[in-house]
């Protein structure tokens, strides 16, 4: 029992870790998308220096169903949704698309004398 409420919170540690690095790492290497492959995932998670033993969290998170299901460690008892939910429970949305400027109030006051 004890072991297992240990496993968890790592897990759960390993899962903040991918949330806040992984995504940021893979729209700077690859660009913006939803889904990247396993070996896009897997550099960009050596490069975030994210623990290889939960890389498992970056296939789920990044990749479909059936492709998590043959480069995801066979050993691990963890299941597709579950390491998922986990990734986005700690996912911060950043927006995709560029920051709208602002405007000034007056126009005038920032263009130069003509």
């Amino acid at each position: 029992m004890m072991f297992s409420r240990f496993r968890d919170i790592l897990l759960r540690r390993a899962a903040r870790k991918f949330a806040h690095r992984l995504a940021p790492q893979l729209r700077r290497n690859h660009g913006i998308g939803t889904l990247y492959t396993a070996d896009q995932i897997r550099v960009a998670a050596g490069a975030c220096g994210l623990p290889s033993r939960y890389l498992s969290i970056g296939y789920a998170a990044f990749l479909p169903p059936d492709e998590f299901r043959i480069v995801a460690d066979a050993g691990r008892r963890d299941s597709y949704q579950q390491l998922r939910s986990l990734f986005f429970r700690y996912y911060v949305y950043e927006s995709l698309s560029p920051t709208p400027r602002t405007t000034p109030a007056n126009p005038d006051a920032t263009s130069r004398n003509r």
